[in-house]
């Protein structure tokens, strides 16, 4: 024979169920009420016609908001450029510093299948590191011509040295003393960016930093 205590106890679980069964409908029956009066106004809305202002608002509750569509991030120059730049600063630079840059620049994914591809193209050489993992990577003979090969479009030079390499750090930030040289003889400016360089740093207009376990600098707008 059950238990006194038991059956009260299973009593009560069974009108708490009643109860929360009755909160349910009552939820239900709320929703129903909403969707027939989302309906009575859409029915009344005529082809080609916006819908009014309660109708607009009530939609507006029950659909999702539009995703945004992403914006592509754009490069004063391309990857393999940076890279090209990079390994030209660096001498020797391994794979891990090289995806250290890429990373630095807020280039997404990884280096590597620049890196592939520029050695395929025999503008770099690679040289597997002896008992460690990754390679060191150098400059061949062509990519010193390549790396600048861009061609000059009509009016690159309008703008003033500074507010060249100003607009160029606009668009992407910390970019290293090679790279910046790179997309300064890219649209066809002579000489080199050094000095431009050295006079907005001392015009407190950059900061530069020095790279790591290398030569030369990184710059960004102060």
């Amino acid at each position: 024979m059950p238990h006194p205590t038991a059956i009260v106890s299973l009593t009560d679980r069974i009108q708490q169920l009643l109860n929360d069964r009755e909160q349910h409908a009552d939820a239900i029956a709320g929703i129903d009420k909403t969707l027939e009066q989302i309906n009575s106004l859409l029915g009344g809305v005529k082809a080609g016609r916006k819908p009014g202002p309660k109708a607009a608002a009530m939609l507006s509750a029950v659909e999702p908001p539009a995703k945004k569509g992403l914006r592509r991030q754009r490069f004063a120059i391309s990857g393999e450029e940076s890279v090209l730049a990079f390994v030209k600063e660096q001498g020797k630079p391994t794979s891990q510093e090289i995806e250290q840059q890429w990373t630095a620049e807020g280039r997404k994914g990884r280096a590597a299948k620049a890196l592939s591809k520029l050695t395929r193209e025999k503008k770099l050489k690679r040289t597997p590191i002896a008992g460690k993992r990754g390679s060191r990577y150098t400059l061949a003979v062509p990519a010193a011509r390549a790396s600048g090969s861009k061609a000059v479009s009509a009016g690159s030079l309008a703008l003033t040295g500074q507010d060249f390499v100003l607009q160029l750090l606009r668009q992407q930030k910390n970019l290293t003393t090679a790279a910046i040289n790179v997309r300064w003889k890219a649209a066809g400016r002579p000489g080199r960016a050094n000095k431009v360089l050295g006079v907005l740093v001392r015009a407190r207009k950059l900061s530069r930093t020095p790279v790591k376990s290398g030569r030369g600098s990184r710059y960004a707008l102060a």
